[in-house]
């Protein structure tokens, strides 16, 4: 039943939408609706399409005053059987020109021209209203000229919008009688552009003379797509070795970690163990430097009963943990630009993957994090004493 309802729904606004599109922009049937005086400039040009459409005589009729021939000698307009076939062709022309102006116009606006009967009038008197005098045509010009040069983006304004606006802008620039070279256009947009976009702007302006302006929009278009497609790209380790590459590992700056074996199969023959003699050079420095490191002992007593795939595995378990924590500390895991639709269509076994380094990485953090705490209290019980 849901369904049901969002299906009718959107049927509903799909027919909303038709029907605002007509009303706007006309059909064959219906000529376009001025819906508002300050719509008129748009409105203009979409109804003398329509009725040159419809009829080239109709538009004719608009742009030239029509009048009924009279009978010789009086004042009475002629027959209309009387009349000749082209005065006839100009009558009808008039009355259906008039006719489908009066449809374009809404009551509330044509109300207001009721004293003018022809079309010409009645579009004369609907021009003057809306675009006015002389002195107000060059104000405007003026405002329009001021606007093209301090034409600026807005606030986080898309580049589309930005796009979109600027046209919006020279159509007006057009109407006012304004006219600017192509590359004035394409400083005018490039000026307006915020500051991550003066490197390539740079580039297209050294490289590209006599660029036009809808090519210098299709190569900001074209590097804008090529930065979302980058963004949306998913980190995944790399692994140099499938095609003979080397990845140089710069060297760690952190403390060398003090290891030492200690074997307990061995009683026949002794031998100082690394432990006595690192336990006495550390109780020898202790004095000069708290902040070294006790030697970590490991115990080899099970190495033997190791085997070389066992030792592949857990090394190279050891190598993901290692890789985790650096791509964390680096911000390489996962992607600050991806959306949540977007990790939707990533891979069940890459977002697993993903899964693992951010846990293997933040068991390294905690162990880290351990560590400085405890050593830390060791330090501090040391200068206790």
């Amino acid at each position: 039943m849901a369904e049901m309802y969002a299906a009718i729904a959107s049927q509903n606004t799909k027919i909303q939408s038709i029907m605002i599109s007509e009303t706007e922009v006309g059909s064959t049937n219906k000529v376009p609706k001025l819906l508002d005086l300050a719509d008129y400039d748009n409105w203009k040009g979409r109804f003398e399409t329509h009725l040159n459409g419809t009829d080239t005589n109709l538009w004719e009729r608009i742009l030239s005053p029509y009048e009924r021939p009279k009978v010789v000698g009086t004042d009475l307009c002629q027959l209309l059987e009387r009349l000749d076939v082209d005065e006839r062709k100009k009558y009808d022309s008039e009355k259906k020109a008039y006719w489908m102006l009066n449809q374009a116009i809404p009551n509330q606006i044509l109300h207001q021209f009721d004293e003018h009967k022809t079309s010409y009038g009645l579009w004369n008197a609907l021009k003057a209203r809306v675009e006015g005098n002389t002195n107000l045509k060059k104000m405007k010009a003026t405002d329009i000229r001021k606007e093209f040069e301090n034409f600026n983006f807005i606030g986080n304004e898309s580049l589309e919008a930005l796009i979109t606006r600027y046209r919006h802008l020279l159509t007006e620039v057009r109407k006012c009688g304004i006219e600017y070279s192509e590359d004035e256009k394409i400083d005018c947009l490039a000026d307006a552009l915020p500051d991550k976009w003066n490197s390539l702007v740079l580039i297209l302006r050294e490289n590209l003379p006599g660029l036009t302006l809808v090519e210098f929009v299709q190569k900001l278009k074209e590097q804008e797509m090529k930065d979302k497609r980058k963004a949306r790209r998913v980190n995944v380790t790399q692994d140099p070795s499938l095609y003979g590459g080397s990845v140089v590992t710069p060297p760690a700056s952190s403390a060398k970690i003090q290891t030492a074996f200690v074997s307990s199969t061995s009683d026949s023959t002794h031998v100082p163990s690394a432990s006595t003699s690192s336990t006495s050079s550390y109780s020898n420095n202790e004095k000069k430097s708290d902040s070294t490191p006790p030697p970590v002992q490991l115990n080899t007593t099970n190495l033997g009963k190791i085997t070389v795939e066992a030792v592949k595995d857990h090394m190279s378990i050891l190598a993901c943990v290692l890789s985790a924590y650096d791509e964390q500390v680096a911000g390489r895991i996962g992607n600050a630009n991806l959306t949540f639709e977007d990790y939707e269509q990533i891979d069940d076994d890459e977002m697993e993957l993903i899964d693992t380094q951010w846990a293997l990485a933040s068991v390294i953090r905690r162990i880290n994090r351990y560590e400085k705490k405890t050593e830390n209290a060791r330090i501090l019980r040391n200068k206790g004493t």
